[in-house]
């Protein structure tokens, strides 16, 4: 039986990976791929299977009581190829979180960034790729902010995405980390390590 690769080329190192597309150890009738069989040549496995209503528990507990506490950055013309600006904080503090129906949520949030500061339900929607909840928001108004869009994945007590606004033509960057919303952040230029 004849096994089929997949070549990897690490540009970086000008070396390439070769992986069988099967997980099964195989015969082959040619000589062997060329470059390196990475392990046994088995294919990185799945996360551990949970049920929707444990995700989604777990997705809840994350997010309630919890603040976003990070930076932002935006292209100043509305060109995503355009250079992104300096990093700015950013804090969306959770107060609730509620699943409504099927995969529509509702989180009640206090929204600071730039000099704005205000508290509203937002209405998402939560898709998962595995056991990784990401919230979609397609053009919604917000009070005294303008309408937005964004899409932001939630993962191991941090946060990371992208945002637009289509009535102001422009949009950016976000990431940052999942804290307690009543815990002490200390003052830190974006992307600097924590103070030890």
């Amino acid at each position: 039986m004849k096994t089929t690769y997949i070549t990897i080329a690490l540009i970086s190192t000008g070396t390439a990976l070769s992986l069988p597309l099967s997980t099964r150890a195989q015969d082959t009738d040619g000589p062997p791929p060329v470059g390196a069989v990475v392990g046994d040549g088995t294919l990185p496995e799945k996360p551990k299977v949970r049920t929707q209503e444990e995700l989604e528990a777990e997705f809840k507990d994350m997010l309630t009581a919890k603040s976003l506490v990070g930076s932002w950055q935006m292209t100043r013309t509305g060109d995503a190829a355009a250079e992104l600006s300096p990093a700015r904080t950013e804090k969306y503090m959770i107060n609730s979180v509620t699943k409504l129906q099927d995969d529509l949520w509702l989180i009640s949030a206090r929204i600071q960034f730039a000099e704005k500061d205000v508290n509203i339900p937002v209405p998402v929607r939560v898709v998962w790729a595995e056991d990784t909840p990401m919230i979609t928001l397609s053009d919604f108004s917000v009070p005294l902010l303008g309408t937005y869009s964004c899409r932001v994945i939630f993962h191991r007590g941090y946060y990371s995405g992208i945002w637009y606004s289509s009535t102001k033509g422009y949009g950016g960057v976000m990431s940052g980390r999942i804290v307690d919303a009543h815990a002490s952040v200390p003052n830190k230029k974006p992307g600097m390590p924590d103070p030890k």
